[in-house]
């Protein structure tokens, strides 16, 4: 399946947001191209071509994971996990970052039994998963009313060495 995405002011705002203030994009890739994604095997790995630049220099963990997003924020929750598996085949290690778009995807689309595995896999794995990624599984827990979950997920956090920010506070004010 051919899916085109035309990566203008949203694109820069994503990668605002998933590779810090002031990311600029080292890779040689331009903010503002369009790519053209076959959603098969060859999704950012043999199709990334972004204003002439070599799809070799367009992979990298941060153009994975702004895919990722996109594919989840346009309800393409199985694309969007088919990327996250080919991650290891091409070389790239997921990170922080990459598991809290995986999570918020996944919440945001109402799949909190998949969130869970994910989280288990990343905990066994022994990867550090970020407030945000905790945060996103609380307000999805919050939104389908399973308190008792949210308080195994904060205790989950603690213990892991995350305390909860404004953002977690609010939600459980607001939701409860």
């Amino acid at each position: 399946m051919e899916m085109e995405i035309v990566m203008k002011t949203a694109v820069k705002n994503q990668v605002d947001s998933i590779g810090g203030p002031g990311f600029s994009g080292s890779s040689g890739c331009e903010l503002g191209s369009t790519v053209a994604v076959d959603a098969g095997e060859s999704a950012i790995g043999g199709a990334c071509v972004l204003s002439g630049a070599r799809k070799e220099d367009c992979r990298s963990v941060v153009s994975y994971n702004i895919f990722m997003r996109g594919l989840f924020e346009n309800a393409k929750v199985d694309e969007a996990i088919s990327i996250w598996k080919l991650l290891p085949e091409k070389g790239c290690v997921g990170d922080s970052i990459t598991y809290s778009v995986l999570i918020h995807g996944l919440c945001k689309n109402g799949y909190l039994n998949r969130v869970l595995w994910v989280l288990n896999e990343a905990e066994d794995k022994g990867d550090r998963l970020d407030i945000s990624a905790y945060s996103s599984m609380i307000n999805g827990l919050c939104r389908e009313g399973q308190l008792d979950e949210v308080i195994t997920m904060l205790d989950r956090m603690a213990k892991r060495g995350c305390k909860p920010n404004a953002h977690v506070c609010n939600t459980l004010i607001n939701d409860y």
